[in-house]
């Protein structure tokens, strides 16, 4: 099956209000970013991101433990963060991938509405596969390998996104 390679969803044991209420207080304190500095954001699409290590959430640290000691995903190291992303209607995440920079994949987890995310090819981008998930749903994506792109469904969507390591070899660990 194409999605294991490029993607897997799960549920983890969340507390969805503990983690909304943890995404509210990140969106009134901080700074966002958005599409003047971020080209691959839709109109109103934002992201605002917290190093992990600063995180005092006992929600938030339950959920990089859990993820971590079921899934054998490395998310505390150097410089690892959290993004918290917000999507307003009709935003999209056009076709890319991403540099294997600050992570080699990404830990998906759905706060707030329902999110398609498509698998598209190297050289035409047409769709291949497609994951749907919502609240309190999460992916595991491979978008440091995979072209990607996705849309928010139900004109509103907040997911917060953990870093895996860089260093961390995720093609074997999607093949295994």
């Amino acid at each position: 099956m194409i999605t294991a390679k490029w993607c897997r969803k799960f549920t983890p044991p969340v507390q969805l209000d503990s983690l909304l209420v943890f995404a509210r207080k990140i969106m009134l304190t901080r700074e966002y970013v958005g599409k003047s500095a971020y080209k691959l954001l839709g109109e109103n699409t934002k992201y605002w991101e917290i190093q992990l290590q600063d995180i005092n959430n006992k929600a938030v640290n339950d959920l990089v433990d859990y993820i971590e000691n079921t899934y054998n995903l490395p998310l505390r190291f150097d410089k690892s963060y959290v993004s918290i992303w917000e999507y307003g209607e009709g935003d999209e995440l056009p076709p890319h991938v991403d540099p294997n920079i600050s992570q080699s994949a990404s830990v998906v987890v759905g706060l707030i509405g329902k999110f398609e995310l498509y698998l598209n090819d190297h050289d035409t981008n047409e769709i291949i596969d497609t994951v749907t998930y919502t609240p309190p749903e999460a992916i595991i994506l491979n978008n440091t390998v995979y072209k990607h792109s996705g849309k928010c469904v139900d004109n509103y969507r907040l997911g917060m996104l953990f870093s895996v390591d860089p260093t961390f070899n995720i093609r074997n660990w999607f093949n295994d």
